[in-house]
């Protein structure tokens, strides 16, 4: 079996197995996420990077066991390398500028599980961009969404995952 493969093919059976997982996973966790959670996102994104970090490794790796081929076809490997490479360098650049974040607390009261999140424009906490809540994993209270000047953008009000009324 290994015969038949070449770096070009490993790259493309990565690259098809990753989007085969996305198209099962994704449509799960969308119909299985609490609105305002951003799991299928990430999980996305999560995808892309395995494709970035697994066609640079493949291309590392490969010209140990595929010499002959890589002589007659290396700048295929060379291509697959400077664009994976790129993007993971500046992945890599981008980790020490992280322009987002949130805190998030949960409590238990009685049988309710009530979470609580803000979401930062940046780690610097005065800058909130959005106030969440949930109990039991449905919507609740005020949703507050914040411009990054700091004045309320929007407001809905949810009670057991049901939209009450929209403030702002």
């Amino acid at each position: 079996m290994f015969k038949k493969l070449n770096p070009f093919k490993l790259i493309l059976l990565w690259l098809i197995i990753l989007f085969i997982i996305g198209a099962l996973v994704i449509p799960i966790l969308f119909a299985t996420t609490v609105g305002g959670e951003q799991k299928p996102l990430t999980f996305f994104v999560t995808l892309l990077l395995a494709a970035k970090y697994g066609v640079l490794i493949i291309t590392i790796i490969t010209p140990f066991f595929y010499f002959n081929w890589i002589k007659k076809y290396w700048y295929i490997s060379l291509i697959a390398f400077i664009i994976s490479g790129y993007y993971v360098f500046k992945h890599q650049q981008g980790k020490s500028k992280i322009k987002y974040g949130f805190d998030q607390e949960i409590e238990y009261v009685g049988k309710d599980e009530i979470k609580h999140i803000k979401e930062y424009y940046s780690f610097n906490p005065k800058k909130i961009r959005s106030e969440k809540h949930w109990i039991n994993g449905r919507k609740d209270s005020i949703w507050t969404v914040y411009t990054k000047e700091g004045s309320i953008q929007s407001q809905v009000e949810y009670k057991n995952g049901s939209l009450i009324k929209t403030i702002k």
